[in-house]
């Protein structure tokens, strides 16, 4: 599909740029906050601005999220592990 994306409205053939200093940014960019994680071209460190970097990202961002999910789970099997274990003393 051809497109002329200067004549989009909502795109104006724009893309990232983070200039100079582009690896903090990127960094800054891809913090999750909580459980909302970011994702995109603009926090890849590497290809800031092509689709090779959204890819990584969106993968970067999932496996953030799945590492998350696992610790959670882990904590949550041990503190009931904890609970069946009887006390002595």
């Amino acid at each position: 599909m051809l497109g002329d994306w200067t004549a989009e409205p909502f795109i104006g053939g724009v893309v990232s740029g983070t200039g100079a200093d582009h690896v903090r940014l990127t960094a800054m960019l891809a913090q999750s906050i909580g459980p909302i994680h970011f994702a995109g071209e603009h926090t890849d460190p590497v290809y800031v601005t092509g689709m090779e970097g959204a890819l990584r990202a969106g993968r970067c961002a999932a496996d953030e999220i799945l590492e998350r999910r696992r610790v959670t789970e882990a904590d949550r099997r041990s503190r009931a592990a904890r609970r069946l274990i009887p006390r002595t003393g």
